[in-house]
This record gives C-alpha cells, sequence and structure tokens, in this order.
C-alpha cells in the first residue's frame, strides 16, 4: 500500500525512493529485490539493476525497450528489447 505525505514531510523529508504521480509524492514501499530475483530471466552481465524492477523499467522505457522479463529466453539472450522486436513477436504469435 503506498502511503501519502503530508505537505511537511514532502518538504522536508529525504525520503527514498519516491514516486511523484499527478504532482503528488507518495513513499514507496519496500523493494521485494528477493523476490523479484526469483522470477528475473535477464541474462545480462553484471547487470545492476536485477531484481529492481522500477530501475529496470524506468531504464529500458528511456530507451525505448522493454525489459528482459517481457522476452521469451531464447529471444532475451540476444538483448533486443527494443519495442520492434517486441512487437515482431507479438506478430509470429511468439508472445
Amino acid at each position: 500500500m503506498v502511503e501519502r505525505l503530508s505537505h511537511e514531510q514532502e518538504a522536508g523529508s529525504s525520503i527514498l525512493p519516491r514516486a511523484i504521480k499527478h504532482k503528488k509524492v507518495y513513499k514507496m514501499p519496500e523493494c521485494k529485490k528477493s523476490e523479484n530475483l526469483e522470477n528475473c530471466n535477464c541474462t545480462y552481465p553484471g547487470c545492476e539493476r536485477k531484481g529492481i524492477c522500477c530501475e529496470c523499467l524506468s531504464y529500458h522505457l528511456a530507451r525505448k525497450e522493454l525489459p528482459a522479463c517481457c522476452f521469451p529466453e531464447e529471444e532475451e539472450k540476444t538483448y533486443d528489447r527494443s519495442f520492434k522486436k517486441f512487437a515482431e513477436l507479438v506478430n509470429e504469435g511468439r508472445i
């Protein structure tokens, strides 16, 4: 559950991470990295975002890509995570 911060907390808070939605600041629940790792199929060597889904999603969307978890195993290993590749796989019925 996301907790709404008061105006006083917003102004003086150092709570991280924070999500901004409709100009309101929310305190995010703690990351469940260990649980996320159980389902993370990323094979990129040294990935620093592995299991940290919010960072992974932000990173890939900023590059017009989707994260590894959106791709079948054999396609994920190519590291082509573009929207175009995803659309091709959908059109081929592989996703």
